[in-house]
């Protein structure tokens, strides 16, 4: 009698291979189940075998796809600072804002102002002078940063913010009884001025320099951007409380520069919190502290 001599057939080739009549006749073989596995590959192709193992990365269009996406340069999350473009826009910062500062200093009685009198000891006998400064810095500064973007971190932001500024510029000319506003909010440039200072001393390792700056720049941060900022905006919500009281109107132009201020504040938040969270998560981490001397 004649023995069936069943031949075990390598998993990729039994694959290939179209499924034969020993294969269905043999129920135990030294392959085991490895028929049945065969058989299962090659269904969902309809009919047609197809190898077990396939080819990683699909076609080679989608291997050449995806061999391009890993070549691709990661997005870029934030822009390059050029170092001298940034040293130069720095320069004009420190000299414009001498003027803007020295000029809406110059509209306050100090010793009225120390007596705690507020809008009275405004002067404002040079209010077109900072006025017209200011505005025409922030004009400079805008298209200096439109046009040289990497002289800063955030130009986007910036120029925003230059933007809503000068709209906010309107007011104390429309309202010339809101006018001391004006020279009180710009006492925020001196916190820019030593913010700028503050990164000169350490580029330049000026070491005598480095704890007055650094002092000048948190001290004025708090006060002025955190304190003083929401304070005017309070102030700001009671005149308009008064104002709705005596008139019985609950609208009046001069409210529409609350929703602005607003904003301002906002942005000294979001801001605060880049500068300080840094710090703050070092300290509690107990890692080597963290120098910001880039600022914006």
């Amino acid at each position: 009698m004649t023995k069936k001599t069943t031949i075990a057939m390598a998993p990729r080739q039994r694959g290939i291979s179209p499924p034969s009549s020993m294969d269905s006749t043999t129920t135990s073989s030294a392959a085991g189940g490895q028929g049945d596995s065969a058989r299962t590959a090659a269904n969902g192709s309809h009919g047609e075998a197809r190898p077990l193992i396939e080819k990683n990365g699909g076609s080679a269009k989608e291997s050449h796809t995806k061999e391009q996406q890993q070549q691709q340069p990661a997005p870029v999350t934030s822009l390059y600072v050029d170092e001298e473009k940034r040293d130069i826009h720095d320069y004009f910062n420190l000299l414009a804002l001498v003027f803007v500062i020295t000029s809406a200093a110059l509209d306050w009685d100090y010793p009225m102002l120390f007596q705690g009198l507020g809008s009275l000891a405004y002067t404002g006998q040079y209010f077109w002078w900072t006025w017209g400064l200011f505005v025409g810095y922030l004009l400079i500064d805008c298209v200096w940063v439109t046009m040289i973007p990497e002289c800063v971190k955030i130009p986007k932001t910036i120029v925003q913010h230059h933007v809503v500024v000068i709209v906010y510029m309107v007011a104390p000319i429309l309202w010339p009884e809101y006018r001391w506003f004006m020279g009180a909010l710009l006492s925020v440039e001196l916190n820019t001025w030593f913010l700028i200072a503050r990164r000169f001393v350490y580029k330049k390792k000026i070491a005598w320099l480095t704890y007055p700056a650094a002092f000048c720049f948190y001290a004025s941060w708090i006060i002025i951007r955190c304190y003083f900022y929401p304070a005017i905006l309070v102030h700001f919500i009671q005149l308009a409380d008064i104002r709705i009281r005596e008139t019985g109107k609950f609208w009046h132009w001069p409210m529409l520069f609350i929703p602005v201020h607003f904003a301002l504040c906002c942005l000294n938040a979001k801001w605060t919190f880049d500068l300080f969270y840094p710090m703050m998560k070092s300290w509690i981490t107990k890692k080597k502290p963290v120098i910001l001397n880039n600022g914006l």
